[in-house]
């Protein structure tokens, strides 16, 4: 019985079109249900702060409403069988979008795309039942580049390279979601300077490490033996 809409007062499962309604502000949500579970395209609106009710269930309005709610969208997309199915949009209170992809009964896949509240692209890449999987870039609120690399369900995997803001780049391989063989790094995004440079094994330094100083000189050689 959880996760499904039943008549008011019966035991029967709704199908028709369930209402959040605030009679100053119109509707919060829409939606169609079908033998109780959630069916078709679901809309969201941000409350803008006002109280919001409990949800009620109505039958179906005549004339069906167009535009339920002039506040801003927060969530649209559709269900089947009342799990998340298709297309999502997902919206900040701006008006920004927040996200956008594909769900398959419920599950997180296909591309989806990110973004920062001012709009500008956050994350994107793809995702394989309900987990990051192949390659995934990240930016900054600036457009700037931060990160970019590969998932294998949901763990880093293979190649990442990392711009910081200071101008420094570092680059290496992870395996099972630790660093993992050659690692790097530079002074600049230019690679030009490098900083250091050595190997990491089970994600900690081993053997001989080299460090350079701001002008790309070589200063000093370590040698690591951590325990496992």
């Amino acid at each position: 019985r959880e996760g499904l809409f039943y008549k008011l007062g019966e035991d029967d499962t709704f199908t028709g079109i369930i209402t959040q309604e605030n009679q100053e502000a119109g509707y919060l949500f829409l939606g169609r249900t079908q033998d109780g579970k959630k069916e078709g395209q679901w809309v969201k609106w941000f409350p803008s702060g006002k109280d919001v009710p409990e949800i009620i269930i109505v039958d179906v309005p005549d004339p069906e409403p167009d535009v339920p709610w002039s506040g801003n969208k927060q969530e649209q997309g559709s269900f089947k069988d009342g799990e998340r199915h298709g297309d999502w949009t997902e919206w900040y209170d701006n008006e920004h979008i927040k996200s956008h992809g594909s769900y398959d009964a419920g599950i997180m896949t296909g591309f989806w795309i990110f973004y920062h509240q001012n709009g500008v692209k956050e994350k994107e890449g793809n995702f394989a039942s309900g987990t990051a999987d192949g390659l995934w870039i990240f930016w900054d609120e600036d457009t700037k580049k931060v990160q970019e690399g590969t998932f294998t369900e949901g763990t880093k995997e293979g190649k990442w390279t990392a711009w910081f803001t200071d101008g420094r780049l570092t680059e290496g391989y992870y395996a099972n979601g630790k660093k993992d063989a050659t690692w790097a790094s530079w002074w600049d995004h230019g690679r030009t300077r490098k900083e250091m440079r050595g190997t990491y094994r089970n994600g900690k330094m081993v053997d001989k490490w080299y460090f350079y100083d701001k002008n790309g000189n070589l200063k000093e050689i370590r040698y690591f033996t951590p325990s496992f």
